[in-house]
């Protein structure tokens, strides 16, 4: 009964001190990296793994039509695309970390504005 007593009391003293250890560390790494950015978000540290996505469908997705009636520019996954409204494959207009989303015309349709979080 004893040796419990004594190994409750060591994990009720030692406990605090390893959580202040593991803040610290996570204070030091936020002071290393104070400067961030959306477009690098991850520390050297992280497993991150990048994949392929091939989609012929969306859904809550924006889109506009050129002014010219010749493009449609939409959003998918946060990236903004055009694709020529006769079909085909899409480029990418904008792709990366940010989340980039509600592309528009202008009305003379040579620019495009969306909302980003860049």
């Amino acid at each position: 009964m004893y040796n419990k007593f004594l190994l409750s009391l060591l994990l009720v003293v030692t406990s605090p001190a390893l959580f202040a250890q593991e803040i610290k560390t996570k204070e030091d790494s936020l002071k290393k990296n104070d400067k961030w950015d959306v477009n690098d978000p991850y520390s050297d540290d992280w497993n991150i793994k990048e994949i392929q996505l091939d989609t012929d469908e969306g859904t809550w997705m924006n889109l506009d039509v050129s002014p010219d009636g010749k493009t449609i520019v939409f959003d998918l996954l946060g990236d903004i695309y055009k694709i020529p409204v006769s079909g085909g494959k899409a480029t990418a207009l904008r792709s990366g970390m940010a989340y980039e989303v509600q592309p528009r015309f202008s009305p003379d349709g040579s620019k495009i504005s969306f909302t980003s979080d860049a």
